[in-house]
């Protein structure tokens, strides 16, 4: 029997992998010092490609492992990780990586942890990060107006 939540899901990886492989063709492949900005996009997006293919295919068998669609916690988890996910895009270049990262961070350390663990460790990942790619990897990254 087709599986449709397996179709639907394949589809979907596929549709979007295509869009990622097409959109890295604007990125140098290459630069002077190894890798530039298109490799990975290019190699990742390219490798699910023939996986969601084959998903395809075991799907519209009816042999992959997909039951059903998501219970409603799980969808509620989904919407929970999409919507976050695209707050934490939209605030980045208005709040800055730290206060947009601490934000995205405390957002799904809560689930588990205390407030104050949850600040902490999101406070401590998000200006480690900053530091090492702002100063180890000299790669910069959004500000707001203090900065940070």
């Amino acid at each position: 029997m087709v599986n449709k939540v397996g179709l639907s899901g394949a589809i979907f990886v596929l549709i979007v992998s295509s869009v990622f492989v097409y959109s890295s063709l604007d990125l140098p492949y290459a630069s002077e010092i190894g890798p530039g900005p298109g490799f990975w996009p290019m190699w990742l997006s390219g490798l699910l490609i023939p996986l969601s293919l084959a998903y395809l295919y075991s799907a519209a068998k009816g042999t992959d492992a997909a039951e059903k669609a998501p219970d409603k916690k799980a969808g509620m988890d989904m919407i929970f990780i999409l919507g976050s996910m695209s707050l934490y895009v939209i605030l980045l270049p208005f709040l800055g990586f730290n206060l947009s990262s601490i934000f995205f961070l405390f957002a799904f350390l809560r689930k588990g942890y205390s407030w104050h663990k949850s600040l902490g460790i999101s406070v401590a990942v998000a200006v480690s990060l900053f530091f090492l790619f702002t100063e180890g990897f000299t790669t910069p990254l959004p500000v707001n107006t203090w900065g940070f």
